[in-house]
């Protein structure tokens, strides 16, 4: 018996929008900020013009209860933060780039040694922003043993 739940309609077509935008950026990688503006505006702007109205459309048509609404919700209430890499060509498209520049120098092992008190405050914290605060409670347990 498949106990996997079945993939929103609205998913798929999502993710082909968005590998579109990603194919975009791989294919100007590297070139100058003028380059990129110029190619963004012409090939990515297209894609994200039509990708607000779909999301719209996507909305109206599922349970608003849902997580999949609450993702298209969360999204477009952003959307000018989201779409301003198409007209600066110094902008990534996403800040991967940067998150993995400055994980080695800023994880939480190398600036709190494991038995200070603060350690233990910074993994709950992190815990509660990510997983909710039912996993806070069980990681401040278990930080405190």
């Amino acid at each position: 018996m498949n106990w996997r739940r079945p993939v929103p309609r609205p998913l798929p077509e999502a993710l082909r929008r968005i590998a579109e935008l990603y194919k975009i950026e791989d294919d100007i990688r590297g070139k100058t900020h003028e380059e990129r503006c110029t190619v963004r505006q012409g090939m990515s702007r297209p894609v994200i013009d039509s990708l607000a109205p779909w999301l719209n459309e996507q909305l109206a048509l599922i349970s608003q209860k849902t997580m999949l609404a609450e993702a298209i919700r969360y999204t477009l209430s952003r959307w000018e933060g989201l779409t301003r890499f198409i007209d600066d060509g110094r902008t990534e498209i996403d800040s991967n780039t940067v998150k993995r520049s400055i994980r080695p120098i800023a994880s939480v092992d190398s600036l709190y040694p494991s038995y200070s008190s603060i350690w233990n405050i910074q993994i709950c914290s992190c815990a509660s922003r990510r997983y909710g605060p039912f996993v806070s409670c069980m990681a401040l347990i278990t930080s405190s043993l």
